[in-house]
């Protein structure tokens, strides 16, 4: 399983660098444009495949659900996997095309739900996350696990990412207006520190409303 681990603009419950007084029309717009229910289409992860959703709320809380299927249709679940918290925006840029920044993810929970009998076996006899006691549909915390042989955060664990928001059509490369994309994973890029905030966007994964 892929993990998604991953200032207050003045009076909103986020944090700009620099922001002082009123927040311009351009910024508030920006922000706004952020906010809302996304989710995005069905893509394969290996043998599986797995739909997100993504809920970014006015007072800076998100919740990440991605729940895997064992069919390209996304139709068939396997489980799910949810992760809470806090987000905070430290740049903004605002164009013609996008609106975008600097994102900081900062995690609350995480937890696994398995939602077939499968899936609770596959977790039990592999003791994923460490746990051989996964039963249908309870979700579990995994914070400070380690899953996949990666480390789930623990709380207040930072995660830093980048995100655009197009603000017009560009059928060339398949983006529509009010797609939402976030950064770019690679080895040196992994959004683990500030200095490996990814540089690029992610356009293989597209958020919509």
């Amino acid at each position: 399983m892929k993990s998604l681990f991953q200032s207050s603009l003045c009076f909103f419950a986020l944090t700009c660098a620099g922001c002082t007084g009123e927040l311009s029309t351009a910024t508030y717009g920006s922000i706004q444009s952020l906010y809302g229910n996304w989710t995005t289409g069905c893509k394969s992860e290996g043998t599986v495949f797995a739909k997100i959703n993504a809920l970014m709320n006015e007072d800076a809380t998100y919740r990440l659900e991605t729940i895997t299927y064992s069919d390209p249709n996304c139709t068939t679940k396997l489980l799910a996997l949810d992760e809470t918290g806090t987000f905070r925006i430290t740049r903004i840029t605002n164009t013609k095309l996008d609106h975008s920044g600097d994102l900081t993810w900062i995690l609350s929970l995480a937890t696994v739900r398995p939602l077939s009998v499968d899936a609770e076996t596959s977790l039990n006899t592999s003791a994923y996350c460490g746990f051989t006691d996964w039963q249908l549909n309870i979700p579990k915390d995994i914070m400070g696990q380690t899953c996949d042989g990666k480390t789930i955060g623990s709380t207040g664990n930072k995660n830093y990412d980048l995100f655009d928001v197009a603000t017009t059509d560009n059928p060339y490369i398949g983006r529509k207006t009010g797609d939402l994309r976030f950064g770019y994973r690679s080895t040196d890029r992994d959004g683990t520190s500030e200095s490996r905030r990814p540089n690029s966007l992610n356009t293989n994964l597209i958020y919509r409303k």
